[in-house]
């Protein structure tokens, strides 16, 4: 059974990247990958809130694994950072990881802390 929360999880979250994903892309100008971005943020602050929020097995598998954990996208950053160095654009590429990294850590970190709150 746990099987159905995280796929069925994983299925909404991973639909939800990529609709948001275009729809951010095609708003916005920018040689930034913002789309993904954005996403990976409002992820880790989720992630945080709902960390100590969930208590049943079911809400973690199908939230936490399964939606955020397809919502969010560690390869598609990592190849948009791959992809943003060899196309000689390094520094794009630099700041596009040191911001991924430092401030999805802040945004996991604000998110727990809001939920600490409530």
């Amino acid at each position: 059974m746990n099987f159905l929360f995280v796929g069925l999880g994983g299925a909404l979250g991973s639909v939800t990247r990529y609709y948001l994903d275009r729809y951010l892309s095609n708003r916005i100008e920018t040689n930034y990958p913002i789309g993904i971005f954005t996403i990976n943020l409002i992820g880790a602050f989720l992630l945080g809130f709902v960390q100590n929020m969930l208590q049943n097995p079911a809400g973690t598998l199908f939230i936490a694994t399964g939606f955020l954990g397809a919502f969010t996208t560690f390869s598609t950053f990592l190849w948009q950072f791959y992809s943003l160095g060899q196309e000689s654009r390094k520094k794009i590429a630099g700041t596009y990881f040191t911001m991924s990294i430092v401030v999805g850590i802040a945004f996991f970190i604000a998110g727990y802390r809001l939920r600490l709150m409530i």
